[in-house]
């Protein structure tokens, strides 16, 4: 039940403060029992980080409170984190002015990720996955890595996200069957397995052809967390049998890009900007 009110969209309250607090405890018990040279990265953000006692409860609500997948999660999380900004710049806010350098940029504005500017039906926040829009380029993957765990980042700085989590839709008709940096792939799935929110359903969308919907979703599949490859919906439909697919899923058009056949058109380079400035 609670699989199925997650990607149609109606999500269980919660549990109490109590309840919570006992959570909290348990995980910290958790990361205790990790052994020190599993966890370096782990426990130099409780040291370094000015704000690591929100993301344990952050990700305690991303794992549902099962404090034993809220540790491996943050265990995974800082190793990324660290991997992708160097013990140096890992423990800052995560903005774009920590990140990045000027010259560092462009691969963030390919758009590889991009963040809708309005929420679905139930306040779910919903990630735009387009892996063709990198394909060809000129890039260097640690930089293209970033730009993935930001854009991440950007969605849990909506409001509400902690409680209505997210989803992530990825269109496949501008990818290509052969890739030249699966690593690129394998990161965004690692950061999907370890980050703080709450991932509600992981749609693909607008195969290019057959091959690639009998290949690229299982692998994708078994890349994921076991409780995230039964949110991963396949859609074979097109154009408005898409829509109306989507519809059920509390996607109406007025929440999807115009590449999906919705009414929001995505100004991926300008939302960049917009970023900086601010």
């Amino acid at each position: 039940m609670k699989l199925a009110t997650d990607v149609y969209g109606c999500s269980e309250a919660d549990p109490e403060l109590e309840e919570q607090w006992d959570a909290l405890c348990c995980l910290r018990s958790n990361i205790d029992a990790i052994p020190p040279e599993e966890k370096v990265e782990l426990a130099e953000a409780s040291s370094r980080c000015s704000d690591f006692d929100a993301y344990e409860m952050l990700f305690l609500q991303s794992a549902d409170f099962n404090a034993e997948v809220a540790a491996e999660k943050m265990v995974l999380y800082w190793k990324l984190r660290v991997c992708d900004l160097g013990m140096e710049k890992a423990f800052l806010t995560y903005t774009i002015q920590n990140c990045f350098t000027k010259e560092q940029i462009q691969p963030l504005n390919f758009g590889f990720l991009r963040l809708v500017p309005v929420t679905d039906l139930y306040g779910r926040s919903i990630i735009f996955v387009e892996v063709g829009r990198i394909h060809g380029k000129a890039y260097d993957a640690n930089i293209m890595k970033r730009s993935i765990f930001y854009m991440c980042h950007a969605a849990l700085d909506r409001p509400n996200v902690e409680k209505n989590g997210v989803i992530f839709i990825f269109y496949m008709k501008t990818a290509i069957q052969k890739y030249s940096k699966p690593e690129i792939a394998y990161h965004l799935l690692n950061t999907m397995n370890c980050f703080p929110f709450r991932i509600k359903a992981i749609h693909f969308c607008c195969f290019c052809n057959f091959i690639q919907k009998r290949i690229n979703v299982p692998a994708a599949q078994y890349m994921l967390r076991p409780y995230l490859r039964h949110r991963v919906i396949s859609h074979k439909e097109e154009g408005a049998e898409l829509l109306e697919r989507l519809q059920q899923f509390g996607l109406p058009p007025e929440s999807l890009p115009t590449e999906l056949g919705g009414e929001i058109k995505l100004d991926h380079e300008k939302w960049v900007h917009e970023r900086i400035v601010n």
